[in-house]
């Protein structure tokens, strides 16, 4: 309690030294009124419109998320329970089963809320709903130094002086007796919204006044319509949060959001002088592959012969284990080059008997036709999002090609007991299988493309901020709903679990 009296004696010493000193002039109605905007209008301003891209190109659908152990450090993708935080009293709570978009934190108070969210990171003894009650004041223009008790050793904790002196100065300005009368020369509406605040703030302070009362009048509950300016959003979309890092929310309440989050990771392939991959690395899975010399073919129904690479062995390490695997003369692999003629995709053509050599060019097709199919939904998603060319594009959908194709005949190399039964051969897919999704990423233009590093080497920047979406120092984290009448929440998905 020391510290806290200390520390707010601190920021009125800082206000009285940083309050302006008006002339008559400045005083004058018609030079404030036409830019007044209340102080609750612009504390948090983050709308629909500031959503961040939609990443459409991710398909997750041949996996399952970790659950158990959440590492954001480490690529993968991850399925949790997080907290999530209110940024608008007064409205409807989150509903599950609506669609929200990911967007960053704006507004004139988005860095001292950010500050205090991250902050609690370290101090988990702080209990969720002080920190909410906190935020709803920021957010309402109430002074942080009306709050007692554990909600003033909380604002003592989780914010600096500096900011804190800089909050209350603006707090000030805006209740001042100029900023009174301009209030009343706003329309009816504005006027009323501006009157819940007021009412909120005496009951936010109020030390009589429960948890449970300030929430029965923030969050309002029931059916809503849709708002003014509102969206047909469908749920689950994922954004670029960070570097190699997208995210999608389905908040189930205020306060509880459940998050996935797809982290990619680096990766290296070395290709021969033929161009077949010879080794594939990543997440510290070692993936050795050398084949038979000569090609093979196999004929088609309609008499054409098609090319494919037979695997002489391929070997399967992981960084830092004494677990390895190595499989002789199982599995082929299609030259990414082969396109398929159309003759022998004619009905009439596939009309055969199922021999050995038919049955084959069956399994040839499918993989063809599987690998030409993923492509083509990105090659469309590509000119959709209205990109410039880049010099690289035909070369990388080749790579895209060649890993489709690698995965295909690696994993038919093995059995189906064998990989069933292998969480370690597992992981190893889920890796080759990241690493299509981060070739897809670096086309699509949402990751950098970083294949000359070291994959066992993570970027340094791999968990810091996409910069060229946020004005945030931070990661973007508001789930912003399709309907405006709900609340916009602040998904604090860094934190960890709920």
């Amino acid at each position: 309690m020391k510290r806290t009296v200390l520390l707010f004696t601190a920021i009125l010493i800082s206000l009285s030294s940083c309050v302006p000193q008006k002339s008559a002039k400045s005083e004058n109605m018609a030079d404030i009124l036409p830019s007044f905007q209340s102080f609750e209008s612009t504390a948090v301003t983050t709308i629909l419109d500031d959503a961040l891209n939609i990443e459409a190109w991710i398909d997750v659908s041949d996996i399952e998320p970790e659950t158990g152990n959440i590492d954001l450090n480490r690529p993968g993708y991850y399925r949790y329970d997080t907290r999530s935080y209110c940024l608008h009293a007064g409205k409807h709570g989150a509903s599950s089963g609506e669609g929200y978009l990911i967007a960053p934190l704006k507004g004139r108070q988005a860095s001292l809320i950010e500050k205090i969210v991250n902050s609690s990171h370290k101090h988990r003894e702080i209990a969720q709903s002080d920190i909410q009650r906190i935020i709803w004041a920021i957010e309402s223009g109430t002074s942080l130094l009306d709050f007692s008790g554990q909600q003033a050793i909380a604002i003592s904790i989780l914010a600096n002086p500096k900011d804190l002196a800089r909050y209350e100065l603006d707090v000030q300005t805006n209740t001042s007796s100029l900023a009174t009368i301009a209030r009343t020369l706003l329309p009816k509406d504005v006027q009323e919204a501006l009157n819940f605040y007021d009412s909120f703030k005496e009951i936010l302070t109020d030390a009589n006044s429960s948890y449970e009362d300030i929430e029965r009048l923030a969050v309002l509950s029931g059916f809503v319509e849709a708002g003014p300016g509102s969206q047909l959003v469908e749920e689950g979309n994922w954004a670029k949060v960070a570097e190699n890092t997208f995210m999608r929310s389905y908040p189930q309440s205020y306060k509880k959001t459940t998050v996935e989050i797809l982290k990619l990771a680096d990766f290296n392939i070395e290709k021969d002088e033929q161009n077949r991959i010879i080794l594939f690395e990543s997440n510290g899975f070692r993936q050795e592959i050398s084949y038979n010399e000569n090609l093979k073919f196999v004929t088609a129904p309609d008499g054409l012969q098609y090319p494919y690479w037979e695997i002489k062995e391929l070997l399967l390490t992981e960084e830092g284990s004494n677990d390895r695997l190595i499989i002789k003369d199982a599995g082929w692999l299609i030259p990414s080059y082969v396109k398929l003629a159309s003759s022998s995709l004619s009905e009439r053509n596939l009309s055969y008997d199922l021999s050995a050599q038919n049955s084959l060019f069956d399994e040839y097709r499918n993989r063809i036709q599987d690998v030409n199919s993923a492509a083509q939904e990105l090659a469309d998603y590509y000119e959709k999002s209205g990109q410039a060319e880049y010099e690289a594009i035909d070369q990388d959908f080749g790579t895209l090609f060649d890993l489709n194709h690698y995965l295909k005949g690696v994993k038919a190399a093995l059995s189906d007991s064998l990989y069933k039964k292998s969480k370690w051969l597992v992981d190893h897919f889920r890796a080759l299988n990241d690493t299509i999704r981060k070739m897809a990423c670096i086309i699509a233009g949402g990751c950098s493309d970083d294949r000359a590093s070291s994959p066992s080497e993570p970027n340094d920047d791999s968990s810091s901020p996409s910069k060229d979406q946020s004005n945030s120092r931070y990661a973007p984290a508001v789930s912003t709903p399709g309907n405006t009448s709900r609340q916009r929440l602040y998904t604090d998905w860094t934190f960890g679990k709920y």
